[in-house]
């Protein structure tokens, strides 16, 4: 049996938390520990935050005391990313309440990090992410073109990450729904858990999805922005036949 995860895939900027469309025009979305106080009283499965400011600019230091204040609100496990590139600040990150990581630029410039961070917290707390564009119907890694994107995949498996999040750049924010041809091959490059993101817009897309194989879905804009909190997601699935928490 394998349980559907909705994960809250939530941005942190300036103590507060954003939303955007295609990685820009960002809007005020709520408190970081009232929104995620709430998110977990609706028995969100999984809640990853970013802090924007320290993604944008490594120079500063992520925000560890929102990240701690947010750790303190909810009981529901936690991801903290942007900015995190080097080992002192996956320390700090779990030290303030972040049961995970979530590594992504870094990785470009040191993928050894995932293992020398595995090595010492577990694979298990280590999420490998990928930022995707499409072009003419091909993946591309965002931040490096050149580089063949399923054999990214491979070598962040290899590394030693938990799981991997994909996040689709130029669906972030249109409510489109997932390539769900894309998402199929994905799962197949690799064994590990995989994280979606980018372009979901109703419920008969994560309906879709689920169906096409997917098990883990990450939600921005349609939880921030229109009417569907978690308790609405997960009766429809549950409707639906699907294994949800």
């Amino acid at each position: 049996m394998t349980f559907k995860r909705i994960i809250a895939s939530l941005l942190l900027h300036q103590k507060k938390l954003v939303k955007g469309k295609q990685f820009k025009d960002h809007k005020i979305v709520g408190i970081p520990k009232t929104y995620c106080k709430s998110l977990g009283s609706q028995k969100i499965d999984e809640i990853l935050v970013c802090d924007l400011n320290s993604y944008n600019d490594p120079i500063n230091e992520p925000d560890y005391s929102t990240l701690s204040d947010i750790s303190s609100s909810t009981m529901t496990p936690l991801t903290f990313g942007g900015g995190i590139n080097n080992l002192q600040r996956i320390k700090k990150s779990f030290y303030n309440g972040a049961d995970k990581v979530y590594l992504s630029s870094v990785l470009y410039k040191d993928i050894s990090i995932i293992e020398k961070s595995a090595k010492i917290y577990g694979s298990q707390s280590i999420v490998g992410g990928i930022n995707v564009v499409e072009k003419n119907n091909e993946l591309f890694v965002l931040e490096d073109v050149s580089l063949d994107f399923y054999s990214w995949i491979k070598k962040i498996e290899s590394a030693g990450a938990g799981e991997i999040k994909i996040n689709f750049v130029d669906k972030e924010g249109t409510s489109e729904g997932f390539n769900l041809d894309h998402c199929k091959k994905i799962l197949e490059k690799t064994s590990l858990p995989v994280i979606f993101e980018g372009g979901m817009g109703s419920l008969n897309q994560i309906k879709l999805s689920f169906e096409a194989g997917v098990d883990n879905i990450a939600l921005g804009r349609m939880i921030s922005f229109e009417d569907n909190n978690i308790f609405k997601i997960k009766q429809f699935l549950k409707n639906n036949e699907f294994y949800v928490r």
